[in-house]
């Protein structure tokens, strides 16, 4: 029979691991390129009502965006799953095509002329896909007068968490 003194000695013990609980938050055991790849894909997926919210663009290419996005989420969960399965290998072949997926998601979304969220979060990403890409032997340089790898990683870790 449980008495007060039992439960309250039971939860006392757990605190300890309440306590520890959140130091394993935010810190993935993923390479940056895949940690990169999936937070970009999940800040794209959570900008889709910035996207359909924008003037102009037609539904034929809102339906191909949405499609692209759908796609290098796909992708972004394997190269997660490669790189976390295989110690020191890396996924180039899915690098590759996830980098010209999100290419193609940004060109066709105005690129650096698109503003506000959907603005940020495209510029953001062009400042990190250039570091995923150099993984798979693609070079791309950075846009010029673009934010620092560092601040677009931030800016996408906190789109891809909305």
């Amino acid at each position: 029979m449980l008495n007060r003194r039992k439960v309250l000695l039971a939860g006392a013990s757990l605190l300890p691991l309440a306590a520890c609980g959140g130091l394993t938050q935010g810190v993935s055991s993923l390479p940056q390129y895949a940690q990169d790849a999936q937070d970009i894909a999940a800040a794209l997926e959570n900008v889709v009502g910035a996207v359909q919210a924008v003037p102009g663009i037609p539904a034929g290419t809102l339906a191909s965006v949405q499609a692209a996005i759908a796609r290098a989420s796909a992708i972004a969960a394997q190269i997660g799953q490669q790189a976390a399965g295989l110690a020191g290998s890396t996924p180039t072949s899915l690098l590759g095509s996830f980098g010209q997926t999100i290419l193609g998601v940004v060109s066709s979304l105005g690129g650096a002329s698109a503003t506000g969220t959907l603005g940020t979060v495209l510029q953001a990403v062009m400042s990190v896909l250039p570091s995923i890409l150099a993984i798979a032997g693609v070079a791309l340089a950075p846009p010029v007068g673009g934010m620092a790898p560092a601040q677009g990683r931030q800016i996408i870790k906190a789109y891809a968490r909305r």
